[in-house]
């Protein structure tokens, strides 16, 4: 958000980036075997958009926050954004 600034941008907030990228990751589709579908899982989407991660017992059991599908996603939003 910084870098946003310091082009003088002032109104712009991250919520704003994350419901952007929630927004359009739902959105997109791809087509596997014939059969169109969402290209990322809502589940993904919401993993990678969380502050924090699950309930107590979900970041006991459930370590790989850094899987192969979070990173689709986040560099498919790079590419999206053109960076």
């Amino acid at each position: 958000m910084n870098n946003i600034k310091k082009l003088g941008i002032d109104d712009l907030h991250a919520h704003g980036f994350r419901g952007t990228l929630a927004t359009f990751a739902i959105r997109e589709t791809e087509t596997v075997n014939g059969v169109k579908r969402g290209k990322f899982e809502k589940r993904i989407i919401d993993e990678v958009l969380l502050h924090t991660r699950g309930s107590e017992v979900d970041k006991a059991y459930f370590r790989d926050f850094n899987s192969d599908e979070h990173k689709r996603l986040l560099e498919w939003w790079c590419e999206f954004l053109g960076l």
